[in-house]
């Protein structure tokens, strides 16, 4: 920190450069070699040379001569690889109070990965349970695909909303969100990873305040009620109050806001954040936005902030792959492509979307189970809904005396509340839910220890269900089925009606999962087999009269692969042998080809 230029040498080629060192810039000047063997030497990185250095001290301002001998005229020419067409380079100093903003923001950068990283890593789903998985964000951390979405329509490119005929989408990686002065918005449905990127863009521009020079503040827009933007500032940075305009005029400030809405009543917050970035030119904001269906985007509000949007895709294999290895990575004996595999048919098995979040709890599912391999589709949505309410437990003050076994109660009655009401999607009025969740408390005598409003607003919050309006949901028809197949566990007459002849081809999944929870249906695989019999009697007593059995209608003679040569075999399956790359793309197809959870088919 005591110097502003350095000079070197003696390690027989040159270099030049203004960097830092110590939190301040520093000249530094390494001299090339001046051997004698390396006179007749037709090395450029090696060559023989020397530098003048002109500097002034009044205006800070260094010129750098380099010269570089040549053998084949006994001159010394200018050494153009260290600088312009005249071996010229030039540089500035920073000034004692460019020094000081710089230290400053070095200061503030450090603070905030002390002191609001670790809690950062504590929102992580690995963070506080049991699973092996790495517990911070630099090490868990997947890139997501995030692009800008341009339609274009008749020649032109337009606005998202609009008709069109065409995609052209953009692709963001980390550096391009870090570097970027522009303003945007992450759009993506609940749980796509939002939240975790803006998380991760925040270390990226504290740790890389030297390369971005732009100080990051985090905001949540939820939690922001009524206070103003400075107060924010004053507290995330731990800057005076009186400091907070001074700090904003003097350097760059990335508004990091969290969970931004547009409704009527978030006017007064919006004007705020649009009033600070005008007073301080040197501010941008980034955001995340939820969408409550793909596509969907408040594009007047957006335009308010001006806000360039960009979509946060589900994940696809190569995200997969890099979440399993990391997940992972504590696990010598882990099957990355079996894992990938695993997780792939869940997402197809479940219908449920290719969030990281849905993918971690899935992995840490896996890894619970011996082998690391996943059992019955009814243990996975029961561990994973058990994960997802445990996570939001954590926020959660009710969560140590209304357990899991008492929210799936309440979640069976509701499902089987809606069954009876039969509305599309088998939906309910969230005031018909919430008088359900009263006679629940009251049936146990509990309304005066748990506040119904609170058990089911905490539910909707845990992604257990979705509003619609005035309406509630089940958000995945697999937890629908699932808490169909839990009411059939404790109430008799509801089993009777799944299971009765007339009814059973209705509920294939309710009887799937409930057969897998007891394990202990023989009866009721007797029962089928039965029906089984009795369904196909015509057909069996047609093609089996007499002394016949299956196999006399099976092919005779020889098999094809008994007539195959091996050697011939091993070679084509080499050589048309498909790659990683091959593989992902079949992978991907796989999971945009599987029908997108649209809603609860009705039962006919």
């Amino acid at each position: 920190r005591e110097f502003d230029l350095l000079f070197s040498g003696h390690i027989h080629k040159g270099s030049v450069e203004s960097t830092q060192v110590a939190n301040s810039a520093l000249f530094v000047s390494i001299s090339p070699g001046a051997l004698r063997r390396n006179l007749e030497s037709d090395s450029r990185e090696y060559a023989n040379g020397y530098r003048i250095v002109d500097f002034n001290p009044y205006t800070l301002e260094i010129s750098a001569h380099s010269r570089r001998y040549a053998p084949d005229k006994n001159v010394f020419d200018p050494n153009t690889d260290l600088g312009n067409d005249q071996g010229v380079t030039e540089y500035q100093l920073p000034s004692s109070e460019e020094r000081r903003r710089y230290d400053e923001a070095r200061d503030l950068a450090e603070r905030i990965i002390a002191q609001h990283v670790p809690a950062l890593n504590q929102q992580l789903l690995s963070s506080g349970t049991d699973t092996e998985a790495p517990e911070s964000i630099m090490d868990v951390f997947v890139m997501p695909e995030v692009v800008h979405r341009k339609r274009i329509s008749k020649g032109r490119e337009s606005d998202i909303e609009n008709e069109v005929e065409d995609i052209d989408e953009t692709n963001f990686d980390l550096k391009d969100l870090a570097s970027t002065e522009e303003n945007f918005v992450l759009l993506g449905e609940k749980e796509t990873g939002k939240t975790v990127l803006l998380n991760r863009l925040l270390i990226e521009l504290a740790e890389g305040i030297d390369e971005y020079r732009q100080i990051p503040v985090r905001i949540n827009f939820q939690k922001l009620g009524n206070r103003r933007i400075e107060s924010e500032v004053n507290q995330f940075l731990g800057v005076g109050s009186r400091e907070v305009d001074r700090v904003a005029s003097e350097h760059n400030l990335t508004l990091l806001v969290d969970d931004i809405t547009f409704q009527e009543h978030d006017n007064s917050r919006i004007e705020r954040l649009r009033n600070f970035a005008e007073e301080h030119p040197g501010t941008r904001i980034v955001a995340t936005y939820c969408q409550s269906h793909s596509g969907e985007l408040p594009m007047g509000s957006v335009r308010s902030l001006q806000l360039r949007p960009l979509e946060v895709k589900l994940f696809r294999t190569e995200q997969l792959r890099a979440l399993v290895n990391r997940w992972f990575s504590k696990c010598d004996a882990v099957d990355t492509p079996s894992q990938i595999q695993n997780i792939v048919s869940l997402f197809e098995v479940l219908d449920i979307p290719r969030t990281p979040l849905a993918a971690s709890m899935m992995l840490w599912i896996i890894e619970k189970q011996e082998g690391y391999k996943p059992k019955s589709k009814a243990t996975m949505v029961e561990n994973f809904i058990e994960r997802l309410l445990q996570k939001h437990a954590r926020e959660e003050a009710l969560s140590g005396q209304f357990d899991f076994t008492n929210k799936v109660f309440l979640l069976s009655g509701l499902a089987h509340q809606m069954l009876k009401h039969s509305e599309p999607n088998y939906r309910i009025r969230y005031s018909e839910a919430l008088e359900h969740c009263k006679e629940h408390l009251r049936g146990r005598e509990w309304q005066d220890e748990f506040p119904a409003r609170q058990i089911l607003e905490n539910l909707i919050e845990a992604g257990i269900f979705v509003e619609n309006g005035n309406h509630i949901r089940f958000r995945f028809r697999c937890f629908f089925e699932y808490f169909l197949a839990k009411r059939m566990e404790h109430d008799r007459e509801f089993r009777e009606f799944v299971l009765s002849e007339e009814r059973y081809l209705a509920f294939p999944s309710e009887i799937e999962y409930y057969t897998g929870i007891k394990r202990s249906c023989t009866s009721i695989l007797r029962e089928f087999s039965i029906r089984l019999e009795d369904l196909y009697s015509d057909i069996h007593d047609h093609l089996l009269d007499g002394d016949k059995t299956c196999d006399d209608y099976l092919e005779d003679g020889p098999s094809r692969v008994s007539a195959m040569d091996a050697n011939q075999a091993l070679a084509r399956i080499a050589e048309d042998r498909p790659s990683e790359e091959d593989l992902d793309a079949l992978q991907d197809e796989r999971l945009e080809l599987a029908e997108r959870e649209q809603g609860i088919a009705q039962r006919e």
